[in-house]
């Protein structure tokens, strides 16, 4: 079985949100079938910080296919860069983002079951910021930030449940003053609840989530190229079970 990669991901202070890139560690993307060496280079960096996690991709590109203007466009059908993080580890639920050539974005929540997927993009990270620049000789760099308050599934999940147990107990109680006491003791709980989860969006000195990042190039011919940091053995990014780990590390 092949060894799963790791990334670590090291913490900065980021001040006034400026992250010192040439500090970080990169690696490169590969051919996503055979592990190859691609035809252009992509090399990527990640940082995080209190609020968010912080994405670079360093792109050689000689040719650009991007028409799409509108927030979760298909942007996956001509050129784009690709993150898909994995908070759970359970390769059921995840979060793709991606951006254009043209900085459009695209965002979705998947749910995966043995090979078929669904795919939510009417979610959206409402702190997705991204940028796009050239650079010299046709290199393009893609910055991202995803704030972690933003990958608020599993907390709504659980706030769902909670809620539901709510109902299902206020069945059948008469609303009498006892009660209303009771519930409003139980609504200050659960707001502290809420606020408990909220400190705990932000990842802890060691965490690990699984994750991939991928990137798709049109060349002047018209033919499709795949790349991927993590490679998948065919020309599909979803497949989970072939995600690397992200380490969060603070020194």
């Amino acid at each position: 079985m092949t060894e799963r990669m790791r990334y670590e991901c090291r913490y900065v202070d980021a001040e006034n949100g400026i992250v010192k890139w040439e500090e970080i560690i990169g690696d490169d993307l590969r051919e996503v079938v055979t592990g190859e060496e691609p035809r252009l280079q992509t090399r990527f960096r990640a940082c995080w910080t209190a609020e968010a996690l912080h994405i670079r991709f360093e792109c050689e590109d000689d040719h650009v296919v991007a028409t799409m203007e509108r927030r979760d466009d298909p942007i996956y059908l001509e050129d784009v860069v690709e993150v898909f993080l994995d908070k759970t580890c359970t390769g059921e639920v995840y979060y793709e983002f991606e951006v254009s050539p043209r900085n459009v974005l695209f965002d979705a929540l998947i749910h995966y079951n043995g090979g078929d997927k669904e795919v939510d993009v009417s979610w959206d990270a409402k702190g997705f910021h991204t940028q796009v620049s050239d650079g010299a000789d046709g290199w393009k760099t893609y910055d991202l930030r995803i704030p972690f308050a933003d990958l608020d599934w599993e907390q709504e999940q659980d706030q769902d449940q909670e809620q539901k147990q709510e109902q299902e107990q206020e069945q059948g109680r008469e609303q009498d003053q006892e009660y209303e006491q009771e519930k409003q003791g139980h609504e200050q709980g659960h707001e502290h609840e809420l606020r408990e989860c909220g400190e705990n969006w932000t990842p802890h000195h060691g965490a690990e989530w699984r994750w991939n990042l991928y990137r798709i190039d049109d060349d002047v011919e018209g033919n499709r190229h795949y790349w991927a940091w993590s490679p998948t053995g065919k020309v599909d990014f979803h497949i989970p079970h072939r995600f690397g780990t992200l380490v969060f590390v603070k020194e």
